[in-house]
């Protein structure tokens, strides 16, 4: 696993490195915050979570940025069980995202990204009656606003939609919001 990490991200860096003139060279941001949710089928999150993301990336040109992003999520949720009535659980979630973002400046020390992602989440459901872990595919929409501090730092805020599709209609088809803040290091 920690292989096919380090591939993934090398493989965003090389496709990022070649920037054009004059545009935001690579990238390295970290960000905590609160994750509301996850809703999923039978199921309702009991209290706001937490997650922990961070993120490699660059320009491909014309304001347009690739990124790769690992991510940690963890909630409690209820959910309805066939034999075993309303189950508590808890809910880990780690990300492996692509996302392609588009940058629109506000002003000089301000920007305003969005954009899309694909990628995995490794689901864990724990209960004290079973455990459930399995990958899933995932897609996001992701918008965020940095504002520079000073050269190469960035304090960044982000909101992040998750989906998450198992195809059987189980409580593993999780969507869930998640707002950051963080900081992002430019080379």
């Amino acid at each position: 696993m920690r292989r096919t990490i380090v591939r993934f991200l090398l493989a965003v860096m090389s496709v990022a490195a070649p920037a054009s003139a004059g545009e935001q060279s690579w990238y390295l941001a970290i960000e905590g915050g609160l994750e509301f949710g996850p809703d999923a089928q039978y199921a309702r999150a009991e209290d706001t979570g937490v997650a922990v993301l961070g993120a490699v990336g660059g320009p491909i040109g014309s304001g347009f940025v690739l990124e790769g992003e690992l991510g940690y999520r963890h909630t409690s949720l209820e959910f309805v069980d066939l034999c075993c009535g309303v189950v508590e659980a808890d809910v880990a979630q780690f990300t492996m995202m692509a996302n392609a973002l588009y940058n629109v400046p506000l002003g000089e020390s301000v920007s305003l990204s969005f954009g899309v992602g694909a990628g995995l989440n490794n689901v864990g459901i724990f209960t004290d009656f079973f455990d459930d872990t399995s990958v899933e595919a995932a897609a996001q929409a992701k918008a965020g606003l940095s504002v520079a501090v000073s050269e190469g730092t960035d304090v960044i805020a982000n909101f992040r939609y998750l989906a998450t599709f198992a195809g059987d209609g189980s409580y593993r088809d999780v969507d869930d919001a998640t707002v950051t803040v963080g900081v992002k290091f430019d080379r």
